[in-house]
């Protein structure tokens, strides 16, 4: 990182960055992606618990 774009960013602090916390995308990807896969691992078990115990 230069000393110019240091300067920049730390010139580009406002309002909406209380709200908006810059993330590194393939963090986020990963953790959209995990909790999907959580969300369908759970749906699964329900249905398969659905199915053998009705």
């Amino acid at each position: 990182m230069t000393s110019t774009t240091r300067r920049r960013r730390s010139r580009r602090r406002t309002r909406y960055d209380k709200y908006y916390k810059p993330q590194r995308p393939r963090l986020r990807m990963a953790l959209t992606a995990g909790l999907i896969v959580m969300l369908v691992l759970l749906a699964g078990v329900l249905a398969w618990a659905a199915i053998i115990y009705k």
